[in-house]
């Protein structure tokens, strides 16, 4: 409160009774007023000097604001003066009689903080306005935000923050302004060059001030202090915000510092999950790599130097990595291999160059120019600068999780984990041994621990102070559980046919640990719960024994059946997977259905499901009662798959599961049963009573006795009969009648599989046509599944090629027939050791084949013939689809992949489709997989404009005479041949 000063009394007149000596002042004013009646008065006042009060005043010069030039105001030196000369002055007596009182200045009136807000507001947009109207005229502006920002009020600051980051994202340029040299300071440049340059220069300097700014302000985040935490907020959104939005700019590693330095805090609060999700952006949004790379090498000396204690959910943000899907080669920890077979060049050879126009080659020309241009001018990212960053950047995330691998982190092995099986097919072969080495021990480690756990159980009891301090115990049965579903994808991950040649690896170790594993994991209690499941924690354990998982939350059935999954269904080898396997899982899977909950039960069961209907043959025997493949007696206590025996047991489990008390699992087990398809109860055509009902035993026409089953197919099944009489019916197949007429001395007849005999069963819904032909062995596809490579030697390829070509040589000049139909399953080997068929018999006598009964019709397993002690000759079969080759055809016609263009362009074909058909199946049996699959990637399915853009990709644009005669070419080319963009038809 200031203080009043008190009143001077001053005397108005002289004192009367002389008690004060009189000055010569008093003295000249006296004589003043005496002569006040004189007529020239006025004029001798004129006269006299005047003595003005002048105060010195202090002038400055103007000063360039905002507003413009503005001239400061005048300033008076003020300077304690005496009263002396004054008119009222009491002089020196006045003096003695009164102290001299002190001047207080008064304090200025306090602001309320909502009007300084409301100022503050309004400076600030008056600010950014001028500054967004012309930038290089009012940079200077950011001086007065930057003061702005340092107000005491809280509130203020925070408004000043925002207002930067909103001016900086309207400021900064998009590229990265470097700092001057004094080479280019030197030099003499344009009024335009040098005002440029002041710009950005300032530019620089006031966002450099904003991110320190911004990094003091950060590191108060976490404080009890509620205004300071609150602003230490704002700052790291802002911090964020700039990150995401100009990562290019100056000074991005000082901004990473403020992200990684809140990320390396164990608590996860909502400044950490912002910084967080802005990382996860930068690294999707990265183009160039460099970004990504600078920030991954701040993360992995961040987890280091915290001793990788931080939370999981920083190491998940490797799996935002752009490389994660661009990348093309493979890497480790140290190296990056490149491999020579990945197209480097798009750049088509000499003689496949397609012939184009002179005016067309200069209208490309100026394209490519224009394109050239449009790259430069747009800072187009090299691809082969991008590579090398995102190889720095691979090798950098396989160093953290190789190190957190070998440190055994207990909060960051899922994370890892999971991290390992998304980079599978990033791996380098020889990094692939040594993570299932790390992967290896860790299961062992997990095996002695819980060992030892069930060891030390009685142990504990006496314990209960020391509980209290035990330090978490890591969740074991989920680690085991992600190594195996990590093992498993690092393999589908890598080039089989490459892979199998150059390592030598097996994960047997992973199946046996697995299937050790299925009763103790279908005994927990807690197979359904996770982290987020709200239950109550066990009175009788401790209070610390388990570690929460914060971001690999699925529940332990749910990791059980991806790891089953990954054994048991592989996406790229499913055939590859061994009878035996599959038996003693699907065995073991149905015995732990008895323990499980409802709803993991009906998981489960669903799993079961998909295996039936993916090895049906496989385990069909598992539901036969009748027999048994296996000798001996099933152990389930066996801890090795191939010792247990499988086969020598039944799935009884089912018939107690179909009393079970949950409708949901009762129906999911009939789903089980019946998706055990025998045969040809997996086709449409079974359910639609296509197949005519066969009993082993039946005679048909009094002269054909059915023996045993040898296969099955689209349109029909094929049966092992005994001929009762020598007599051939005279009726054949128009087809056959064709075949039969032809050459016999020509060398091709032999090859082609003719027909004995023909006849037609009457039936109600449509008669029933039966064909007799001489029994084969093996087919072409049959020898593939034979064979571990699922591959032809290049002996055995040649050997059957030359007697197909004999075939198609016979069915085209003789014949005048196109097959249409070529494909391993109709090249068949001739049976030249009749012992086989005496053995089939017996077998068959002796052990009847599996039978199953859908709705009153018997549906008999498939028996293959034995080894021949001799082979025969090669057969083409089944002339189905076959069609007249002396007239023209323009239907619909071979296998999807095996399609030549003109079937795809329905113009005139003929025998060279066969041809075709030949080549395109080459490449499947010598290098097990198709030439061209025409699988649309949007789609997934097989359409025509997919299977073409393969076809033009390795052979280019089909000649012009073929487009001109096609009637679907208009859908893919133009008028010149070129490629349209393909519309979606089939």
């Amino acid at each position: 409160m200031s203080r009043v000063p008190a009143a001077k009394r001053r005397r108005l007149s002289p004192p009367e009774d002389g008690a004060y000596p009189i000055t010569a002042k008093e003295n000249k004013k006296q004589s003043f007023l005496n002569n006040a009646a004189k007529w020239d008065l006025e004029q001798d006042y004129e006269n006299r000097p005047r003595k003005l009060n002048k105060k010195k005043e202090n002038k400055r010069l103007p000063v360039r604001t905002v507003e413009g030039w503005v001239a400061p105001a005048a300033t008076a030196d003020v300077k304690e003066e005496s009263d002396s000369d004054s008119f009222l002055g009491s002089g020196d007596d006045a003096e003695e009689e009164e102290p001299q009182e002190e001047v207080v200045e008064e304090q200025k009136p306090k602001i309320p903080a909502r009007q300084q807000i409301l100022e503050a507001k309004e400076e600030l947009a008056r600010i950014a306005s001028l500054v967004n109207e012309d930038p290089e005229e009012h940079i200077h502006a950011l001086k007065t935000l930057a003061a702005i920002a340092d107000s005491e009020n809280f509130t203020v600051k925070k408004l000043a923050l925002a207002t930067q980051l909103t001016i900086f994202k309207d400021l900064i340029p998009g590229y990265r302004i470097r700092p001057l040299s004094e080479e280019a300071m030197g030099e003499k440049i344009s009024k335009e060059v040098k005002k440029l340059r002041t710009f950005e220069q300032r530019l620089v300097t006031g966002y450099q001030d904003y991110v320190n700014h911004l990094g003091k302000l950060a590191k108060s985040s976490g404080v009890k202090n509620e205004q300071n935490a609150s602003l230490a907020s704002v700052a790291v959104s802002c911090a964020c915000n700039l990150i995401t939005s100009v990562p290019h700019f100056n000074f991005r590693g000082e901004l990473l510092k403020i992200l990684i330095g809140k990320l390396s805090t164990r608590r996860a609060d909502a400044d950490f999950v912002r910084c967080r999700e802005a990382l996860e952006q930068l690294f999707e949004n990265d183009e160039e790599g460099n970004v990504s790379l600078e920030a991954v090498t701040m993360l992995t000396k961040m987890m280091k130097g915290k001793n990788y204690h931080f939370d999981e959910s920083v190491l998940n943000t490797f799996l935002h990595l752009r490389l994660l899907s661009e990348f093309a080669h493979k890497a480790s920890y140290n190296a990056i291999d490149k491999s020579d077979d990945l197209p480097i060049s798009n750049k088509k050879m000499k003689q496949k160059r397609e012939f184009r126009t002179k005016r067309l080659r200069k209208d490309l020309k100026e394209k490519k120019a224009i394109e050239k241009e449009f790259k430069e001018a747009d800072a187009a990212v090299s691809h082969e600068e991008r590579d090398r960053m995102q190889a720095e950047t691979l090798k950098m995330v396989f160093v953290a999780y190789f190190r957190i691998l070998k440190a055994r982190s207990p909060r960051l092995m899922g994370a890892v984990l999971e991290g390992l099986a998304r980079y599978a097919h990033l791996i380098n072969q020889d990094f692939f041994g040594d993570i299932l080495e790390a992967l290896r021990d860790i299961i062992t480690t997990a095996e002695v621990s819980a060992a030892a756990a069930v060891s030390d159980d009685e142990d504990e009891d006496a314990s209960d102070d020391d509980d209290e301090n035990e330090a978490p115990e890591r969740n074991l049965t989920r680690e085991s559980l992600l190594c195996v579903i990590t093992a498993f994808a690092l393999l589908e991950g890598q080039d089989a046919a490459k892979f199998a040649s150059s390592q030598r690896l097996d994960l047997s170790f992973f199946i046996t640990h697995l299937y050790r594993t299925l009763h103790p994991v279908s005994l927990n209690t807690d197979i359904e719960l996770s982290s987020k499941s709200l239950h109550l924690p066990d009175p009788n354990m401790p209070e610390a024994q388990v570690l929460p998982n914060k971001i690999n939350v699925q529940t332990t059935i749910v990791l059980l059946i991806r790891s089953l999954s990954s054994v048991l269904l592989p996406a790229a080898s499913l055939r590859a997977v061994p009878p035996l396997r599959v038996a003693a899982f699907t065995k073991q899977l149905m015995t732990v259905s008895l323990h499980l909950p409802e709803k993991s039960c009906t998981a489960m069961l669903g799993l079961l499901n998909r295996i039936t209907r993916s090895h049906g043959k496989k385990v069909a025997p598992l539901w036969n009662t009748e027999e048994r493949r296996g000798d001996g007696v099933f152990d389930a206590l066996k801890g090795e798959v191939e010792g247990s025996n499988a086969f020598a047991g039944t799935v009884w489990e089912g018939e107690i599961l179909r009393k079970h008390f949950a409708p949901s699992v009762r129906e999911a087990l009939q789903v089980v049963s019946n998706g055990v398809l025998f045969e040809e109860e997996q086709l449409e055509e079974f359910r639609r009573g296509a197949y005519y009902p066969v009993n082993i035993g039946d005679v048909f026409e009094s002269k054909h006795q059915v023996v045993g089953k040898l296969g099955f197919g689209v349109t029909s099944t094929v049966w092992l009969a005994r001929g009762l009489k020598e007599e051939m019916g005279e009726d054949e197949h128009n087809m056959y009648n064709i075949l039969s007429k032809g050459n016999a001395s020509h060398p091709g007849h032999s090859h082609v599989r003719t027909a004995l005999d023909m006849f037609t069963i009457p039936r109600q819904g449509g008669d029933h046509r039966c064909l007799v032909q001489k029994p084969m062995w093996d087919s072409f596809k049959d020898l593939l599944n034979r064979n571990p490579a699922h591959r032809f030697t290049e002996e055995l390829l040649r050997a059957g090629l030359s007697q197909v070509f004999l075939a198609l040589d016979y069915l085209h000049t003789e014949a005048k027939i196109i097959h249409t139909d070529i494909k391993a399953d109709n090249i068949l080997i001739e049976i030249e050791d009749q012992d086989i068929l005496k053995a089939f018999v017996d077998v068959e006598m002796t052990s009847p084949s599996p039978r199953k009964v859908v709705d009153g019709k018997p549906i008999y397993a498939t028996r293959q013939f034995g080894l021949p002690k001799e082979y025969g000759r090669i057969v083409l079969g089944d002339f189905g689809s076959a069609v007249r080759g002396d007239k023209p055809q323009v239907h619909d016609a071979q296998p999807d992949v095996y399609r030549c263009p003109e079937v795809m362009l329905q113009t005139e074909w003929g025998y060279p489709a066969d041809i075709w058909n030949v080549g395109a199946m080459i490449w499947d049996l010598y290098e097990d997989k198709h030439l061209f699959y025409g699988i649309d990637p949007i789609k997934k399915r097989y359409l025509t404009r997919a299977h073409l853009a393969e076809v033009v990709a390795v052979l280019g644009p089909p000649p012009l005479d073929i487009l001109n005669r096609g009637s679907r070419s208009k859908e893919f080319f133009d008028d010149e041949g070129k490629t349209l963009y393909f519309q979606e038809t089939i």
